[in-house]
């Protein structure tokens, strides 16, 4: 991605689009910036081969070397996942050695959802198009601050936070047809800010013969308790950033494809609301630690605000 637009180069989901569903499972789940990134720059590299006639050379292959001559002997600009990659790798060595200050460590679907929870949408293409079997950006641009709020730090011991962490819990894992509710209050102030529910939960390895490769199906519902108005995980409409209620005189629309699911809501928010992770199908069992069951753990994090 660049500030504002996907780069041209860079792959698009949905994938297993009429397989896994109408519309596919959501990819990538995030983007990151990955043009004209300053890089390394190797003593060995052969910045004349690297740009010559067999690679394409063009006026402009020409100006990229001319402006590499502009960092000095060890740096030069870069483009590609190489580069996309090792900023969300850097950002998420970042939010865990923040935490293991804090004496936490955090899970790995914890780690995913914090960064999904903190993406934003680029403006082109605008919002999360999920519905389209092109999708070019998941949940956004990676934001460092927005996953890790600066009054997170003091937020763990007190009711009143931006952020709500809930970590993988063997022994909080669910079974098919069990669910955990938590409620949650809006301040004034947070009523005027978006609110975010992100949960993540790390799937079993499906068999690769089959078509749909989601094993564990959980769901996520939140619910204006002012209102009644009731929310879905991913039941956002093409181009929107946004969930909208459901109709109830129409069938949930529920995500069985995923393994990442959002709600996210716009102000002006109610002042209640309830956060409900349901195991709709657990097929197998995804926590060592309870052999003799069969139930998946997940991490849930609800964030207020930008």
């Amino acid at each position: 991605a660049t500030n504002n637009a996907v780069a041209a180069f860079s792959s698009r989901g949905n994938v297993g689009v009429g397989i896994e569903g109408e519309h596919g499972r959501l990819k990538p789940d995030v983007v990151a910036p990955g043009t004209f990134i300053v890089s390394a720059r190797s003593t060995g590299w052969d910045q004349l081969a690297y740009y010559g006639p067999s690679n394409g050379s063009s006026n402009y292959s020409e100006v990229l070397s001319n402006l590499n001559l502009t960092l000095g002997p060890f740096y030069r600009y870069e483009s590609g996942t190489s580069l996309a990659a090792a900023e969300v790798s850097g950002a998420l060595a970042l939010i865990q050695d923040f935490f293991q200050r804090l004496d936490r460590t955090n899970r790995p679907a914890l780690m995913k959802a914090l960064l999904i929870s903190g993406a934003r949408p680029l403006l082109s293409p605008g919002a999360f198009d999920i519905h389209s079997p092109t999708n070019s950006q998941g949940w956004g641009l990676i934001n460092l601050t927005n996953s890790l709020p600066p009054a997170l730090s003091n937020s763990f011991a007190l009711a009143a936070a931006p952020m709500h962490l809930f970590d993988q819990d063997p022994a909080g894992a669910l079974a098919s047809g069990q669910s955990h509710t938590r409620f949650i209050s809006c301040s004034p102030a947070a009523t005027n800010q978006p609110l975010r529910c992100t949960l993540v939960w790390t799937d079993p390895p499906a068999n690769p013969a089959a078509s749909l490769k989601l094993v564990n199906n959980l769901d996520l519902v939140v619910t204006n308790l002012d209102t009644g108005e009731v929310f879905f995980g991913n039941d956002l409409a093409a181009g929107s950033s946004f969930n909208s209620p459901w109709d109830t005189n129409s069938a949930p629309c529920l995500d069985g494809v995923n393994n990442v699911e959002n709600v996210c809501l716009a102000p002006a928010l109610g002042a209640n609301y309830s956060v409900t992770v349901i195991a709709r199908e657990v097929n197998v069992n995804a926590v060592t630690a309870r052999t003799n069951y069969v139930v998946q753990d997940y991490a849930l994090v609800i964030a207020s605000g930008d």
